[in-house]
């Protein structure tokens, strides 16, 4: 569908995912980043990934196991993580920390910068 070879410069290989998938979806940015990533090209736009996770309990009790998901996904998305945060044992935003906000502060920038 394709017609990707496997002699194919990566700049040809981006071209014809691109054009390929532009005819199946149309034009949605998030499509081509993720299905290049898995001909192993590179997209800016799909470099910096985060995660902050909230929850009720202790992270044991409620979140570890999606951090180790994330770790995976980013992994598979040749992203670079730029943070993690997991706010727990908090259920109303006037009850964060001072340290809870700023960490969520700088995983913000790191997104964005």
């Amino acid at each position: 569908m394709l017609h990707i070879e496997e002699n194919d410069p990566s700049e040809t290989v981006r071209k014809k995912v691109e054009s390929g998938l532009q005819s199946l979806v149309g034009n949605q940015e998030n499509v081509s980043p993720y299905v290049g990533g898995l001909y192993s090209l590179s997209y800016p736009e799909a470099k910096n990934i985060g995660l902050l996770v909230t929850g009720a309990d202790a992270f044991k009790d409620n979140a570890e196991g999606m951090f180790t998901a994330f770790d995976r996904i980013v992994d598979f998305l040749l992203a670079i993580k730029s943070g993690e945060l997991y706010v727990g044992e908090c259920s109303v935003p006037s009850e964060l920390s001072e340290e809870v906000k700023d960490k969520a502060l700088e995983l913000a920038r790191t997104l964005v910068d």
